[in-house]
C-alpha cells in the first residue's frame, strides 16, 4: 500500500483528520462530535459559532468514503440551503483526490462512486421521497416546522439503523422538536455559547463562570458544553448586545431558549398547569385509547 493509500485509509476512518487534510483545524467541540458514534446528535450553537463547518463536512466526508451513500442536508430556508451547498463545494474543491462529480446542480451533487449529496430547503415536498439515507443534517433546525420532522425526516430513519441524524441550530423559543430534543436524553447533546452574560437593565456584559464550572454544571444534565472560540472578543460581543438587546443576545449568543415577546404566560407556568393532567391521562386506565395516544404523541 502506498503512502497516499495509507493516508486515505486514515482519513476515511477519521472525519477530524480528513478536515485537517483539507486545511481546517476543528475546535475541541467539533472534534468531539465529529468523532462520535451516536446516531442522534443535537448541536445548540451560538450564531456564527461554527455550525456550517459540521453541516458541510459530514456529508462531504460520507459521500467520498462510503460509495453509493446518500447524504441529505435540509435547511430552514432556501438561502441557507444555498449557503450549505456552497460550503460543501468549498470542501470538495480543497480535496485533490475527491471523486469526480458527474452532476452538480443547485440542490444535488452526484459522484462517480455512486454517492449523492442532496441539499434542499425544508419543505414537506422536498423532505419526502428519499429512502435509506446514510446521513441527514437539519440546519437551523429550530426554525423548521415540526411536521417536516414527523412526516419527512423521521420516516426515512425507519428500518435504517446506520442513518445518522444531526440537528444543528441556535434556539428559537421553548417549543418545537429542536427544544424537545435538547431536553431529551435520547439525544447526544452539545452546547456551544458565548462566555459572556448580559444584564437586562444595564445591557452590560459580564464574564460568565469559568469554563470548567460551566461544563460541570451542564454535564450533570447530560450535556457536553463549551465556550465558543468565535465569541471570545469582548468588544465584538459588547457591540452585538447593542444591536440585539438582552433577550435576543441570550438566545442567539448564549444558547438560551427564551420566552417569546408578547407571551402572556411563561413556559414553566404552562407546563406546570398542563403536566399533571397529561401525566394522569398517560398512566390512568380511564379514558379511550385515542385520548392516551394523543398524550403519548405530544413529544
Amino acid at each position: 500500500m502506498t503512502r497516499v493509500e495509507w493516508l486515505e485509509l486514515g482519513y476515511s476512518l477519521s472525519r477530524v483528520e480528513y478536515a485537517r487534510s483539507i486545511g481546517f483545524d476543528p475546535y475541541l467541540w467539533q472534534v468531539r462530535h465529529l468523532s462520535s458514534n451516536s446516531k442522534r446528535r443535537i448541536l445548540c450553537v451560538a450564531r456564527q459559532g461554527g455550525k456550517s463547518f459540521s453541516t458541510a463536512l459530514i456529508p462531504t466526508h460520507t459521500a467520498k468514503y462510503e460509495p453509493k451513500s446518500l447524504s441529505i442536508v435540509t435547511a430552514a430556508t432556501e438561502r441557507q440551503a444555498g449557503m450549505d451547498m456552497k460550503k460543501i463545494l468549498e470542501f470538495i474543491s480543497k480535496d485533490p483526490r475527491y471523486p469526480k462529480m458527474t452532476r452538480n446542480s443547485d440542490d444535488l451533487i452526484q459522484l462517480i462512486n455512486g454517492s449523492e449529496i442532496v441539499v434542499v430547503p425544508a419543505t414537506e415536498k422536498s423532505a419526502r421521497g428519499d429512502t435509506r439515507p446514510r446521513v441527514i443534517v437539519m440546519d437551523e433546525a429550530a426554525y423548521i416546522e415540526d411536521r417536516i420532522m414527523r412526516t419527512g425526516i423521521r420516516p426515512m430513519m425507519n428500518n435504517n439503523p446506520k442513518c445518522e441524524l444531526l440537528i444543528v441550530s441556535t434556539p428559537n423559543g421553548r417549543e418545537g422538536f429542536f427544544w424537545r430534543a435538547f431536553n431529551s436524553e435520547r439525544w447526544e447533546r452539545y452546547l456551544v455559547i458565548s462566555p459572556y452574560d448580559v444584564e437586562d437593565v444595564s445591557w452590560k456584559l459580564t464574564q460568565a463562570e469559568p469554563e470548567e464550572d460551566f461544563q460541570a454544571k451542564w454535564a450533570e444534565r447530560g450535556v457536553m458544553a463549551w465556550y465558543s472560540p468565535e465569541h471570545m472578543n469582548y468588544e465584538d460581543q459588547a457591540d452585538a448586545i447593542l444591536d440585539l438587546g438582552p433577550t435576543d443576545y441570550r438566545q442567539e449568543m448564549r444558547g438560551e431558549f427564551v420566552e417569546r415577546e408578547g407571551q402572556v404566560f411563561e413556559y414553566d407556568d404552562i407546563e406546570a398547569m398542563v403536566q399533571p393532567e397529561a401525566e394522569q391521562l398517560k398512566f390512568s386506565s380511564i379514558g379511550t385509547s385515542e385520548d392516551k395516544a394523543l398524550v403519548l404523541n405530544r413529544d
